[in-house]
């Protein structure tokens, strides 16, 4: 279990409602591989109970694609390397770099918008709390 409480922190709230597990799965790659599920996604998109469990989710996101970022900056020029010499190691660096970019940013974005939704949320957790209930 994670500081959320949640034995799987990639489980997709997008349209799910209060106590509800939600998986979806995206539609077949062109290549006609299997459905991914949101599961398998790196990024926490689970419903926050309060401000602290959103900013402990979004910090968890920035940090995944930020470092992930990192070693995708990192990795990629040397598998280029390996599999290409000079010409592989340029290919793989500029991947790298978009893909690093593209990582980093997807966390800071979704750590802000989970950060978002614990406040958002906050309100109604304190009512729900003085009520008695449990979330």
């Amino acid at each position: 279990l994670d500081a959320d409480g949640d034995k799987n922190p990639t489980v997709s709230a997008l349209s799910k409602g209060k106590g509800e597990k939600e998986t979806s799965s995206l539609a077949p790659s062109e290549t006609g591989s299997e459905n991914v599920s949101l599961d398998d996604l790196p990024f926490s998109f689970r419903r926050p109970k309060d401000a602290t469990a959103g900013f402990s989710s979004g910090l968890k996101n920035m940090a995944k694609g930020i470092f992930g970022g990192a070693a995708a900056v990192v990795a990629a020029p040397v598998i280029g390397a390996q599999e290409g010499g000079a010409v592989g190691f340029a290919t793989g660096l500029g991947k790298g770099i978009v893909a690093g970019a593209a990582l980093a940013t997807t966390g800071v974005c979704t750590g802000m918008y989970q950060m978002g939704r614990g406040i958002a949320n906050s309100a109604e957790a304190m009512k729900e709390q003085k009520e008695g209930k449990e979330w």
